[in-house]
């Protein structure tokens, strides 16, 4: 049997590998990350005699445990928020109280799963762009000149080196609102004249890169040393230019399979096995000199907008691979007795 881990909304991909497993008559599992949660008896009992978990949440009982997405938090949210009596600082420091508390009991019940099981750990998920960029460039990958600075002419200087600049997330991109406005954390062009007129020597902490002028973006699936690149023409819209992610959905970006220099792959490879992942999506573009050029991996991105515009099937190669996948354990785990 397969476990699959996932959230409980706004996860279709998940949903059609379940899709795919019903229709190969694969037992299978599904885990919310809200499971806990539910009005269901919950419970670890630790003693001196045996412990014990609760049967409707063990997770060792498959032979693979595909770690998807997991819990979104919305439930606290719902508890804290919206209560007009708490202020603003303290329900913050409510929320990273309950999200530390549910991870702890979540982080327990995921080491009691033995660690072949997996199908990429919760433990990998969470990945530093700058050890990523880092191990790219060591691999050979050619990278964007990154700066990261709290210091306003430490960010002057390094736009006049290279005339254009762009800003993002260290981490996670994310979106939250004040008073009915929604922001969202995605890739901007910062100016010479933005930088000079900040009005402090010092702010927090940020990310800066060269904004490479290219030809057009690459999307990419990776399963275990397979590629299913997507060339994404974004050049075409002045608000794309920087991030893909700024949709027109009036008239799309047009979307097209595409094949990787061999040299280019056998790179990426290394710098995904590296990671230990089994599966990824993958950010390039192509510059003007119609080089490769890296940018990040996503551990958790999502593959549809890859497998429908280049008809690769992505959900089924996936589904397939969980059935591979249960078939090798069954056999390594038979050889080992």
């Amino acid at each position: 049997m397969t476990n699959l881990l996932s959230q409980n909304y706004v996860e279709i991909t998940t949903e059609e590998i379940m899709d795919w497993l019903a229709s190969m008559e694969i037992d299978f599992h599904r885990i919310n990350g809200d499971f806990l949660l539910k009005d269901k008896k919950r419970e670890l009992i630790i003693s001196n005699n045996k412990n014990k978990e609760n049967e409707n949440y063990t997770m060792n009982d498959a032979n693979v445990v595909w770690f998807r997405r997991w819990h979104q938090f919305e439930y606290e949210e719902q508890l804290i928020i919206g209560n007009p009596v708490i202020d603003h600082d303290t329900k913050s420091r409510l929320m990273n109280f309950l999200k530390g508390e549910y991870m702890t009991f979540c982080n327990y019940l995921f080491s009691k799963v033995n660690r072949d099981k997996w199908i990429d750990h919760p433990g990998t998920q969470s990945l530093n762009k700058l050890f990523v960029l880092e191990k790219a460039s060591e691999l050979g990958i050619k990278i964007p000149e990154t700066l990261v600075t709290n210091d306003k002419q430490s960010l002057i200087e390094f736009i006049k080196i290279h005339n254009q600049v762009i800003t993002k997330p260290l981490n996670e991109v994310d979106a939250f609102e004040i008073e009915n406005h929604n922001f969202f954390f995605d890739t901007k062009l910062v100016t010479l004249k933005d930088a000079e007129s900040y009005s402090n020597d010092f702010f927090y902490m940020s990310l800066f890169q060269e904004a490479v002028p290219k030809k057009y973006e690459i999307r990419i699936f990776w399963l275990d040393e397979e590629f299913f690149p997507m060339v994404i023409f974004s050049q075409r819209r002045k608000e794309s230019q920087y991030d893909f992610r700024v949709y027109d959905f009036e008239t799309p970006d047009r979307m097209i399979p595409y094949k990787l220099d061999s040299e280019v792959e056998e790179k990426l490879n290394s710098l995904a096995k590296g990671f230990g992942y089994r599966h990824c999506s993958i950010d390039c573009i192509i510059n003007d000199s119609y080089e490769t050029v890296f940018l990040e991996i996503n551990p958790i991105g999502q593959f549809g907008m890859v497998s429908k515009p280049c008809n690769y099937y992505l959900e089924k190669k996936m589904a397939q691979y969980l059935v591979d996948y249960e078939k090798s354990y069954i056999n390594q785990q038979s050889k080992n007795k």
